[in-house]
């Protein structure tokens, strides 16, 4: 659905802030990480 579609990244990019220490803090990296994690899901 659109939901879904409009939802994923928004929780994706909440998930790789609280999962990743307070040090990590580069938005270019985690860009990459999760690109990877949409493959993945696209599978």
């Amino acid at each position: 659905t659109n939901l879904l579609a409009r939802l994923w990244p928004k929780t994706a990019a909440v998930a790789e802030r609280l999962w990743s220490a307070a040090s990590v803090n580069n938005s270019e990296d985690a860009q990459f990480r999760l690109d990877v994690h949409r493959c993945r899901l696209l599978r």
